[in-house]
Order: C-alpha cells, then structure tokens, then sequence
C-alpha cells in the first residue's frame, strides 16, 4: 500500500495572554422564539441575483488581484505542461448513498452552504438565506423557510447572510448563526437554538452586537463550534464601507453558554479579541469541532496568513476554560509547517470565460480527535497549476504542537471551499471525509468528497454533477464560500456533506449527501432500512422523485394513473450524467394511487414508482 510520508517540525510557543482582550461576563436577553416550521414566511420574496454580503461601490480588491495576478503567471502556465500532483491514492473512495436536492434557491450569491446531521436522522442545511429540513427516517420533507420573516420579528430591517448550522450531540439540539447588516449601526450577530431535536419546530433566538467595542465596525463571516458546555464563534469586524478584502479590523472570538440558549433563559457570554502575533491582527479564525463527539473545557481555534503568495506559519489559539472562570487563558501558538501553502487562484468552467472567484487560503473546517487536529483549506497546487486542498495535521496538540501536511488535487480540476469531519470507528482511527466543490474547462461546476484512511487518499467521490457554467453576475462569479461537512456521530463512519451544483439556467442550488468509508458499499448492504426514490410518499402537496442518468441526453417524467393512463407529463429536455431528482406538487392530483416513470430518448424506462396521493 502506498503511503504518505508526513513531515514533522517541532514549533515555538509564544504565549501572549497579556495582549489578548477578555471581556467580562456580559449577558443578552432572549429576543423572540420563532416557528421555523414550513410556512412561517407567507410571502417569500424573491428579488433577482443579489450578492451577500454587499461591497461598497468603491471597495478596492486590489491585494488580492495583485496576489492572484502574480500566481497566475507563475504557475498557471503549468497546466497544459504539468501532470497534477502525484496523489497516493491507495484509500477506498467514500460510498455516496442517500443524497437530495437541498435548499430552494432565492437568487442571492453566494450559495453559503452548511448541513448538519442529528442522531435522530434529521438534516438541516442553510444556505443564502435559507434553512432546509427533512427527516431521513421517514423521508419527511419539511423544505426550505426563508429565514426574511424571522429577522423582521427580531426588529431587524437589514439583510441576513452567511448562515451557518450545526448540531450538539450532547444536547441533541441545533444551533444556527447569521449575520444582519452591513454597517457598524445596523450589524448584529443572530443566534439560534432549537427548542427540541429537529430543524423545524420553535426556536429561541438572540442577537449579539455586530459592533462589540462602538468603534464603527461590523462583523462578518462567523464560523463556530460546540465544547461540553459552550458555543463558540469567531468573526472579522470590519470597516464601513469596505469589503473583507481590505477591510479588515481583527477578528474575535464571541463564547456563550449553550444550555442558557436551549432553556430561553439570558445567554452568558464572553468576548475575546485584539489576538496579535508580532503586532498583526490574526485572521479568519476556524473553529476545531471535536470529531467523535464534543470536547472541552475551552476550545482550539486555527488561523493562517490567507492572502500569501508563499507561506508556512499557522496560528494555534486556545481558549483554555468555561465563561467567567478562574483559570481562563487565551494562548496563542505561531506554528511553522514544513509545506507552504499559496492563496488559490480563480478557477476556470466549462462553457465560458468567466471564472469562479476562489476566496482566499484561510482554514475552512477542523476537528480534534486523539489529541491531533486536521484542517482543510484550498491552495494553488505549484506543480499542477490547478487549486488543490491543503490537508494538514496539528499533531501532540496539547503538549507539543507540531504540523504535517499534503495537498490533495484531482488532475486537470479546480478544487475549493473544502470542509472537513472524522469519519472513524473510535480512539486510534484517524479517517476522514472532506468535501469540495469542483469545476474545469471540461466540467460543469458540482460538489465532490475523498477520503483519508489514516496514511493515503482516495480518488474523488462525485456527489453532484453540474448541469450548466455558474452564470448569476455580470463577470467573475461567486462560488460559493463554504460547504457543509458533519460526521453522524451516533454512526461511526458516516459523515454528509453539502455543496453547490449548478442547474440549466446558470444558477446554483443545493445538494445534500451521506457518504460511508465502511465496508458496506451500498444502502440495503448496511443493515439499514431501504430507502424509497419517492419521497414523501404518500405524499400531501409536494413529493419527489431521485433517479440515475448514465448517459447524457433527453429523458421525458410523466405521471400516470393506476389504470396506465397518461395523467400529467412533469418534463422533456436534456440532463447531464449523474443523480438528478425533480420535485413536483401533488395539489392537482386526486387522492389515489399514481405511477411515475423517467424514460430516456428511446422510451427506456430508468426509474418508475409508485406515488400514494392522500
């Protein structure tokens, strides 16, 4: 079996408590506990694309095209000269099994996705500015509730953007984080936290300042994370007026009492910042979620030099204790890995010349496990020419921190906006899923997974596959600036993911998936119960059906009654390759039994089911 020789270096501590900034413990009332259940926006507005958050007219993006333009001509050359970066490749690639259609699309760019994952079986997933639900048990669809009617309960009049979710297994509850305004006298920091074990159902939310220390900021871009007994959440404040580009003030650390939010009673917090390292501001602070579980007291938190044409610090931050106690510290480790990493470059696709803006190198997921952390975060890859995922490994994390790391690529491919999460069987088991999003000039853009078995890597995983070029705005295109990626903590070996996938009228939507590193290969081999292709079924008013295409080209969905009279024909037209599912109101149908049937160009039928009408 091929291995991956993983470099070890010893790194310096620098321990700098004394310059970090802890505030004492301050304390927000409930705000408003809201029904995020199907329905609880009756009006749903849709505007045309509009991009979150929003840049001034005037903003400067000049350090990062100064950046991108000098690896361009570097190492963009390579690509047509270059094979990809040797991959070790000796793992078996993750097994996709169920996997949907996410979040409807409300036309705001970027996509934004995160997903999470009960013990129950309940998936939510958030996207710009969407939470989507469904009960994979049961395959109960609850949909997508625009998150507009909330804010404006909350008293807010501003946007939302950039939705994050997670779950607690602890608490057996979720938690969702967005932001609220663009200026320092409108922004605030939204949180939420479920009442009981599902995403639809009552929520207590909070609101925290999005201009903590009234110095004409606003907060941007949250990440978070769960210990035993706390929440997490890190954020950039920025300057009015100016983007995350060129805007930047410093980022900070916001730490809640959970159990507070889940009872609706007062939430305590504490609020870290000013975190230096040789006078510069610490950057775009990722959070470390625990792998097979929670951990704590305190949390880890990683940062890098992001916008770098060649670098290889890390910054290793701790938060050592619970809200208000004794023995808190905040440390700061400056960590030296022996593999640079480069800000990525822009990414090309198929069918124009627009490209797809690729952010920056800042760590875009992490999780502890056995005292070692592994991050993800997207490079350029100097052999290739393409972006890759820097995969790294903070190894001995509480004693003596010291880094390896490996870029993965997939030949001729840009991939970005990684997420990772532990997909292990227990102690000693160090393997893990991540997935990406992908595009090339011979590819739509979709969203893919790989797997890491403790020494090697596998071949990509397909989760979606794009139909169309990503096409919302005049110019370059926004992606999407993160994926979801959660381990089932109560399935070892189970992670899901979701990502971005373009449909044929250029935009993209949502697609969520679960993928296994076990040996069973397949749904019906896992001693789980079969899953139906239609679901909801019986259905009420909206049902949907998942089928294969394993060829481009027409297919024709029709609807027919029990008879095998023709009822309705849903649709004509051309697909790409790989899983689709459409999605139809049952509202003009009578109560009754129904067969539903794809057929390609010639008549073949490649799925049929039985649809139940109630």
């Amino acid at each position: 079996m091929k291995k991956v020789l993983l470099l070890l270096v010893l790194c310096i501590s620098i321990q700098l408590q004394a310059q970090v900034y802890t505030s004492p413990v301050m304390t927000f009332p409930l705000k408003a506990v809201y029904n995020m259940g199907p329905g609880s926006d009756p009006w749903l507005p849709v505007l045309k694309h509009q991009q979150l958050p929003k840049p001034h007219p005037g903003a400067d993006r000049a350090l990062v095209r100064q950046v991108k333009a000098s690896l361009d001509a570097q190492y963009r050359s390579r690509r047509q000269a270059a094979p990809a970066s040797a991959q070790k490749t000796a793992a078996n690639a993750p097994v996709l099994l169920d996997n949907f259609i996410g979040n409807g699309f409300n036309l705001y760019v970027p996509n934004d996705n995160d997903v999470a994952i009960s013990n129950g079986g309940f998936v939510a997933s958030v996207n710009n500015t969407m939470l989507y639900g469904k009960n994979t048990a049961t395959n109960q669809v609850f949909g997508s509730v625009t998150l507009h009617s909330l804010v404006a309960s909350l008293g807010l009049t501003m946007e939302e953007f950039d939705p994050k979710i997670l779950y607690d297994p602890d608490s057996d509850r979720f938690i969702i984080a967005f932001l609220n305004g663009f200026n320092d006298t409108t922004s605030n920091i939204i949180l939420g936290f479920s009442q009981g074990n599902s995403s639809s159902g009552l929520w207590n939310f909070y609101t925290l300042p999005g201009d903590p220390f009234n110095n004409g900021l606003w907060t941007d871009f949250p990440m978070f994370s769960v210990s035993d007994k706390e929440l997490f959440i890190t954020l950039n404040l920025l300057y009015n007026d100016s983007t995350w580009q060129t805007g930047f003030n410093q980022t900070i650390i916001w730490q809640v009492n959970k159990e507070n939010g889940y009872l609706g009673q007062p939430l305590n917090t504490q609020l870290h910042g000013n975190m230096q390292y040789n006078g510069s501001q610490l950057r775009n602070l990722c959070p470390v979620k625990g792998g097979p579980g929670t951990y704590g007291p305190g949390a880890y938190f990683l940062s890098n030099r992001n916008f770098s044409a060649g670098n290889d610090t890390l910054f290793l931050v701790h938060v050592s204790d619970t809200i208000g106690s004794a023995t808190q510290q905040v440390s700061i480790q400056a960590l030296v890995s022996p593999l640079q990493y480069r800000m990525p470059v822009d990414a090309d696709q198929l069918g124009t010349v627009e490209r797809l803006i690729v952010n920056d190198a800042r760590v875009m997921g992490a999780y502890l496990h056995d005292d070692q952390i592994q991050f993800v975060m997207t490079v350029l890859d100097t052999l290739s020419g393409y972006d890759g995922i820097y995969h790294g490994f903070v190894h001995q994390v509480s004693t003596a921190p010291n880094v390896s790391a490996f870029i993965y690529t997939v030949p001729n491919t840009d991939i970005a906006y990684p997420n990772i999460a532990w997909a292990g069987a227990g102690p000693g088991d160090h393997k893990s899923v991540f997935g990406f999003l992908y595009a090339s000039p011979s590819q739509f853009p979709g969203t893919a997974a790989a797997a890491f078995d403790g020494t090697s890597y596998s071949t990509r995983t397909i989760v979606k596959v794009g139909a169309s070029f990503c096409n919302m705005l005049i110019g370059d295109e926004r992606w999407g600036d993160y994926t979801g990626c959660q381990t089932r903590y109560n399935e070892p070996g189970y992670v899901w993911v979701n990502g971005s996938y373009t449909i044929f009228n250029g935009v993209t939507r949502t697609w969520i998936g679960e993928l296994t590193v076990t040996t069973a290969q397949a749904l019906g081999e896992t001693g789980r119960e079969n899953q139906t292709l239609l679901y909801p079924n019986p259905a009420e008013d909206m049902t949907s059906i998942r089928f294969e295409v394993p060829l481009p080209g027409r297919i024709t969905i029709r609807i027919y009654d029990n008879k095998g009279a023709l009822v309705h024909q849903l649709f004509h037209g051309s697909l790409s390759a790989g899983s689709n599912e459409i999605r139809f109101r049952t509202e003009a149908l009578s109560a009754g039994l129904y067969q539903v049937v794809v057929a390609d160009a010639e008549g073949k039928e490649m799925a049929r089911e039985k649809l139940l009408v109630e």
